[in-house]
């Protein structure tokens, strides 16, 4: 994954952040509508937004997005690894 040093700038100034926007992991095309649309920032939503078998495939995108050429900086909703493991189906 390609390192960005944008990054740090972007989070120092989310305190003045205003709108913030969740998209699907599973539509990172409407990552910069929202943007477009005036959001201070976008949240990637990987967790309730995206069904379990698409979770590999969303990763797949935000990772995609990142070495995207019109890469803005994002946050990323994700879960703790206990409850992860706590939402797996029982075996």
């Amino acid at each position: 994954m390609t390192s960005r040093t944008d990054d740090t700038a972007h989070t120092e100034n989310t305190h003045n952040a205003n709108t913030w926007l969740f998209v699907p992991a599973t539509r990172m095309d409407r990552v910069a509508k929202a943007f477009a649309s005036g959001a201070d920032a976008v949240i990637v939503d990987l967790e309730d937004t995206v069904a379990l078998e698409d979770k590999a495939s969303a990763r797949k995108a935000l990772q995609e997005y990142y070495a995207h050429a019109d890469y803005r900086p994002v946050w990323v909703r994700i879960r703790s690894v206990k409850q992860a493991v706590m939402s797996l189906p029982k075996t």
